[in-house]
């Protein structure tokens, strides 16, 4: 339970408190399974109060989530307010990178979930992407939440070739909506680079 995560809820708390409540548009992104091993044999439910504790704290209005199992999926939409983009899909068309929103501050207008051209399309090397509507300030803006793949070394091309199409629908978003696009997931971005 929660009782054996008690610096989530410290850092929840810290966190809300710092947030600024008045911006315009709040977007958060959550790797769920960055603390644990495995993918559907990770057991979501020894941190998801936890997790779900942060979410609501900060109360984005839009969620890029990477490595979002089935059972992850569950705690997310059965502890929290949020919706997904479009539901979790299992199995050889499955994805595990989701975007969710908060439908009490957002509409969808149009959303879509693109793999990448280079290196491997697994579930979680994609681009899940919607364009939204700010019910309170009138704001269009899009949102892309990915995962991109892990540099192998150092003649590995495909994390800058993702990067390059991430651009690219960027760019397409942009243009197709006149609106900021936001880019946000696990970049998987080396320490000597950032």
């Amino acid at each position: 339970g929660f009782q054996d995560y008690p610096e989530i809820g410290m850092r929840a708390e810290k966190l809300a408190a710092s947030y600024p409540k008045e911006a315009a548009i709040r977007v958060m992104t959550y790797n769920l399974l960055a603390d644990t091993i495995g993918f559907e044999g990770s057991d979501a439910r020894s941190r998801s109060e936890g997790v779900c504790k942060i979410i609501n704290a900060i109360s984005p209005d839009a969620i890029a989530l990477q490595e979002t199992s089935r059972r992850w999926y569950a705690c997310v939409i059965n502890n929290s307010r949020y919706k997904l983009i479009s539901p979790l899909r299992t199995g050889i068309l499955g994805t595990m990178t989701a975007l969710a929103y908060d439908p009490l501050t957002l509409s969808p207008l149009i959303s879509g979930d693109e793999v990448f051209r280079s290196g491997n399309s697994s579930p979680l090397r994609r681009m899940v992407w919607a364009v939204f509507h700010h019910k309170s300030n009138g704001v269009t803006f899009a949102v892309v939440s990915t995962h991109l793949s892990i540099t192998q070394n150092e003649r590995d091309t495909v994390p800058l070739m993702q990067a390059l199409e991430l651009c690219e629908l960027a760019r397409r978003l942009n243009a197709a909506f006149n609106c900021p696009v936001i880019l946000a997931g696990d970049f998987n971005a080396k320490k000597s680079s950032v």
